[in-house]
């Protein structure tokens, strides 16, 4: 493609010299060259940055990675409060969406788990056409019989390592809603190198937000869809979101009657 810029760029400087047009021709030559020029050097970045990141994993082995690192935050959870899955009223297995698949993020007996991407982090298409991060937020949602726990944290992709740990624990009755906000977003921003070597960066339009909300007004809360284009949402691994949701919900509705009937008390 350069070739033949260069190439037609120098047929019409020659074409404008023939016909007297000397110094639109060299005008024309000097730009066909400095296109040239800047051309050949952003392939060479790319190239560059290309064989820097070989052996490239595939999707199958990035997401191998990533659900152990996911599980590595769940049992951090678990040691946080001091629990086992035994303790938990809602565990991850009961929020599979029925006679769906099985849920990218599921823990079996253990702490529901959901995540997303976090805010500018970089990303990548795969081959499956599932945008993965290079950092996601994790929120880890472990339900006991008289608190909601929840351990968010960010983890790097690339090295495994988790940072920004927040720890919650809520008194349910406390706990307003816990709900999905859409709203558009400016600070999640992909950056996606492309053939020539230049990072490709844009704004996902729309995120989808999981919120915890307590009656101080605090939330907790973390993106768990985004939208590639406007009303164009971007395929993630299946996070099951939806059916925890309403299983959440449940679980809260619940314990508000065991407080309204006096099966239980806040303590």
């Amino acid at each position: 493609m350069l070739w033949l810029a260069l190439f037609l760029a120098l047929f019409a400087g020659a074409a404008l010299a023939l016909s007297g047009n000397v110094l639109a021709a060299v005008i024309l030559a000097t730009a066909a060259l400095m296109f040239l020029l800047l051309g050949l050097q952003a392939r060479a970045v790319y190239w560059r940055a290309f064989h820097k990141a070989e052996p490239k994993p595939t999707d199958g082995q990035i997401d191998d990675t990533f659900r152990e690192d996911l599980e590595r935050a769940a049992n951090r959870a678990r040691r946080v409060f001091g629990l086992h899955d035994s303790d938990l009223v809602l565990h991850s297995a009961d929020v599979r969406p029925p006679g769906g698949p099985r849920p990218f993020a599921d823990q079996g007996a253990g702490p529901i788990v959901v995540f997303g991407p976090a805010k500018g982090a970089k990303a990548r298409e795969g081959l499956d056409r599932v945008w993965r991060f290079s950092h996601y937020d994790v929120l880890v949602i472990c339900p006991t019989e008289r608190h909601l726990g929840v351990v968010v944290s960010r983890l790097d992709l690339a090295s495994g390592r988790r940072k920004d740990e927040n720890t919650d624990e809520f008194h349910y009755g406390h706990i307003v809603a816990v709900t999905t906000r859409t709203k558009p977003i400016a600070d999640l921003v992909t950056s996606v190198i492309t053939f020539w070597g230049y990072a490709d960066t844009y704004s996902m339009t729309l995120a989808r937000e999981l919120q915890v909300i307590v009656a101080s007004g605090d939330r907790t809360g973390i993106i768990v869809g985004v939208d590639e284009r406007p009303g164009q949402p971007a395929v993630l691994q299946s996070s099951g979101i939806d059916y925890a949701l309403v299983q959440l919900r449940n679980l809260l509705a619940h314990k508000r009657w065991e407080q309204r009937n006096g099966v239980w008390t806040i303590r």
